[in-house]
């Protein structure tokens, strides 16, 4: 299973599914991104980039990463 990638303009998260432990802290603290039941499961329009940010960096496992370009 390769790593899933999703870009939004200035954002793009990458999820890597070898390093998931599953404990769902996405899901749980930001469940409009981050779904478990639906495909694709990140929909980075559904809330700011910031509070996107601020989950992924919960992340335990390292799972999720981020870059973030920010406009000059």
């Amino acid at each position: 299973m390769g790593n899933y990638k999703c870009v939004n303009g200035e954002l793009t998260v990458n999820f890597n599914p070898t390093k998931c432990i599953h404990a769902e802290h996405c899901a749980n603290g930001l469940s409009e991104v981050f779904s478990t039941s639906i495909l694709p499961w990140i929909n980075l329009e559904a809330s700011s980039h910031e509070k996107i940010i601020s989950q992924i960096k919960r992340c335990p496992s390292g799972a999720l990463s981020f870059l973030h370009k920010i406009s000059a």
